[in-house]
């Protein structure tokens, strides 16, 4: 599908068919293709929770706003921001550093991130996961899946649910499906650029 036509066609679905199955592959290939947007020094914060399981889901239902869309999708996806991320550089440059170089570079992004503080590294958990999401969402829909960004939901609870470790900030659930068919509806006003560009 054409970059323009994703971006065009790509909406929030208000409601998916119900038993439409995904398969475990169609989600890794997905993820992959996700894991391709930036993230800050590369370090990839986002991890991703996959619920196809109808007794989670429905758990997941109760502690948001019971929409039926959460049980009704092919599968919940909840990304998450990894806030402590800049521990894991060896990790992800091992493969292209060695030695002093990576030494070097662990040293650099503590540097960047400790003095900072806790808050300044959630905030960078739920910025680089942002974007790993919205990537996420067109690349479902260059696949011929739909998707809704959700934030109607209890926190506590899904943190709970789905056992989600502490260091992990929630950045948002998104349900993946095949939308249900309805009237055509209009898409909600978008400004026009000259409203939203300062040049200076």
């Amino acid at each position: 599908m054409e970059f323009t036509t994703v971006i065009n066609e790509r909406r929030s679905a208000k409601d998916f068919e119900p038993n439409v199955p995904i398969s475990t592959e169609q989600l890794e290939v997905m993820v992959e293709e996700a894991q391709l947007a930036p993230t800050a020094f590369n370090l990839q914060h986002a991890k991703y929770i996959i619920v196809r399981d109808e007794t989670v889901k429905q758990e997941l239902k109760e502690v948001s706003l019971m929409q039926e869309k959460i049980t009704n999708a092919s599968a919940v996806i909840i990304i998450t921001g990894d806030a402590q991320a800049y521990e894991n550089v060896a990790e992800i440059y091992a493969h292209t550093l060695t030695g002093d170089v990576l030494t070097m570079k662990e040293e650099v992004i503590r540097d960047f991130y400790v003095p900072r503080g806790e808050s300044f590294a959630r905030e960078e958990a739920i910025r680089n996961g942002s974007l790993v999401a919205m990537q996420f969402m067109l690349v479902a829909k260059s696949y011929g899946w739909d998707t809704c960004p959700m934030i109607g939901f209890d926190k506590i609870e899904v943190r709970r649910i789905l056992d989600i470790p502490a260091n992990e900030e929630i950045v948002m659930m998104i349900t993946l499906g095949k939308a249900v068919p309805m009237d055509e509806y209009s898409r909600g006003y978008r400004k026009p650029a000259q409203e939203v560009i300062r040049y200076k």
